[in-house]
């Protein structure tokens, strides 16, 4: 069978195109069996032959996570791809922002004809441009994943202090941190010591959406500059606009914008640049296909929101892929089906993520449809397929 694999959005050519050579890929795709995705908002429930989405960036709040899982499709993400591209926008941003780069820019385009007075025009001007310097400053960095560690590196290139905060810090990051970094798991501590606090965690509702709140920003230093270039949600609009009126706040950046904001003086808002180079595109795309591939040859997981990691590569043999609620006996109802009908199984990988669990089995024989058919009028059971060996 050949899969079908919808695009949304303008995605890197150099990314998709290798898809082209196993599958039928298009935007006007009907049917999917998976889709990768930039920006759109997906409804996964619209698309009923739907197996998995790749979003080739970090964030996955435009798509239905929960209707997915529900439903058993896996939705996936790129972490890392675009890492270095945020990371070298926040520090740039910043940069602007301590020495007014932007409002200097808009004081300089602003100068009319000068009739061989522009020296004079710009040394009267530049006096309401003097900035500060990040050297000396402590650097409170909150998420420490790929991008969080990147930019934490990359503060101590300017001089500064960082401190991090995670409150599950994962190895394979911890080894990227550059060991002056000082690691709090007391975010109050970060939050009454930094000069400058930029947040990195995933937008999760009910955990980190409004995480810098009026509380929060009470705990900080007066003339604290918080940047978000995470998602717009962590940070609640309202306390940073008190904020900033009543003078607690020195500043935010971010790149999301919002209306409310755009009168503000203290503000400096790009409009959500954070993975925009061309480097960024080609890596999320490629990596988004080479996981949707996948998962669709394989049935291997990785980097997925709702799915437990699982990887198993192919061995030869005839494959089964079983997603269903996460409950007792479903293992062994499974095998016993296919040990009724005389199916050996040559090995086998179980792992299980929340509400999710996923099972890969290679057997030493072709499994009947009738079989497959038994296992997927499982109670619990949301999807079953079978994968070819070649």
């Amino acid at each position: 069978m050949t899969h079908r694999i919808k695009l949304f959005d303008t995605l890197a050519k150099s990314g998709i195109d290798p898809l082209r050579n196993r599958f039928e890929v298009g935007g006007t795709v009907t049917n999917p069996h998976a889709i990768i995705v930039r920006s759109t908002k997906i409804e996964t429930t619209l698309f009923p032959s739907l197996l998995a989405v790749a979003r080739a960036g970090a964030g996955t709040n435009t798509i239905t996570v929960s209707e997915a899982t529900k439903d058993g499709v896996c939705v996936m993400n790129t972490p890392g791809a675009n890492a270095n591209a945020v990371a070298e926008l926040v520090l740039s941003t910043l940069g602007c922002f301590a020495r007014n780069v932007h409002k200097a820019w808009d004081f300089i385009r602003a100068l009319g004809p000068s009739g061989g007075d522009l020296e004079k025009q710009i040394e009267s001007g530049k006096k309401r441009f003097v900035g500060f310097e990040l050297n000396g400053k402590t650097f409170g960095v909150i998420g420490l994943g790929q991008i969080g560690v990147k930019v934490a590196n990359l503060g101590l290139r300017y001089g500064m202090k960082v401190v991090g905060f995670d409150p599950d810090p994962q190895a394979a990051n911890m080894h990227q941190l550059h060991s002056s970094i000082s690691v709090t798991r007391n975010l109050n501590e970060l939050l009454a010591s930094a000069h400058i606090i930029t947040v990195h965690v995933p937008l999760i509702p009910g955990e980190t959406a409004g995480l810098i709140n009026t509380a929060t920003i009470q705990r900080m230093c007066r003339g604290t500059i918080i940047m978000n270039f995470a998602r717009g949600e962590i940070c609640n609009t309202n306390a940073i606009t008190d904020a900033l009126v009543e003078g607690h706040l020195g500043g935010y950046i971010t790149d999301f914008p919002d209306e409310e904001l755009l009168s503000h003086d203290h503000v400096f808002m790009t409009p959500h640049l954070g993975a925009s180079t061309g480097e960024s595109e080609e890596n999320c795309a490629t990596m988004a296909a080479e996981q949707i591939a996948d998962f669709l040859l394989t049935g291997s997981v990785r980097n997925s929101v709702n799915f437990p990691t699982l990887v198993m590569p192919l061995q030869g043999k005839p494959r089964v892929a079983i997603v269903n609620s996460n409950t007792k006996g479903m293992i062994q109802a499974v095998t016993g089906y296919l040990a009724e009908d005389g199916i050996n199984i040559a090995s086998m990988q179980n792992a299980s993520k929340g509400p999710i669990g996923y099972t890969l089995i290679d057997t030493d024989s072709n499994v009947p449809l009738s079989v497959i058919e038994d296992i997927r009028k499982l109670s619990g059971v949301l999807k079953v397929r079978m994968i070819s060996p070649v």
